[in-house]
């Protein structure tokens, strides 16, 4: 999957938690080099310039292994995806028990981003391993597959 390029006025976090919008693309004038600028969120007197490859880059998850994000930039999502987002999150912690939630996952594929998947293998206590979004989904699933198994044997 190709990463989104950033465009002027948008927001992204962090991964250490800083929010940051986007004031201008721009090219270094010597090596012609792509460049972004842009702006803290909260503190308007603080603005950045970085090379695009940079600003892209993934993270050092041997250093960074707990943040949880696998980009140091994460484009913000609008309100309306954050709310939905949440109601994804609010209907699975509804849900009883393994096969109702291996159900519902696949349902909703599409919405199970980084924050929701982070989310869900906390609210089933499962340690994650995987990075990539698409393994920790299939890792969550097998997951409940395990649990499913378990609870048919107590029922």
């Amino acid at each position: 999957m190709e990463r989104h390029f950033p465009k002027k006025g948008e927001y992204y976090r962090h991964f250490e938690g800083g929010r940051y919008v986007i004031l201008a693309l721009a090219r270094e004038s010597r090596t012609k080099e792509e460049m972004i600028v842009y702006q803290n969120a909260d503190k308007e007197e603080e603005i950045f310039v970085c090379p695009t490859s940079v600003f892209l880059e993934k993270t050092d998850r041997e250093t960074y292994e707990k943040t949880g994000y696998e980009y140091c930039f994460v484009l913000e999502t609008s309100k309306e995806e954050m709310e939905k987002g949440q109601s994804i999150i609010f209907a699975f912690l509804e849900l009883s028990d393994a096969e109702e939630k291996i159900r519902f996952m696949q349902r909703h594929r599409e919405d199970m981003t980084e924050e929701v998947l982070s989310v869900i293998a906390e609210s089933l206590e499962f340690v994650e391993s995987q990075k990539d979004t698409e393994f920790r989904y299939e890792a969550i699933l097998d997951y409940l597959h395990t649990v499913a198994r378990y609870e048919g044997r107590r029922g």
